[in-house]
């Protein structure tokens, strides 16, 4: 499987923004996140969420 094209036209999502499209809770996304279940990027103790490689996470084909 190929990887999703990455790029910075959209911004990076918060836990809360992801949560949101979701309909769960932005803690919960974090969890997901810190169990290795969810992908995300992390800059220091902040965790980011691309919207793309959670649309494929989804949609079963995540890399």
């Amino acid at each position: 499987m190929n990887s999703p094209r990455i790029t910075l036209d959209e911004p990076l999502l918060t836990a809360d923004q992801v949560g949101e499209l979701l309909g769960i809770p932005g803690t919960t996304v974090l969890a997901f996140a810190r169990e290795g279940r969810m992908p995300c990027r992390r800059f220091g103790r902040r965790v980011r969420f691309v919207r793309v490689e959670i649309e494929h996470w989804l949609s079963g084909t995540a890399a």
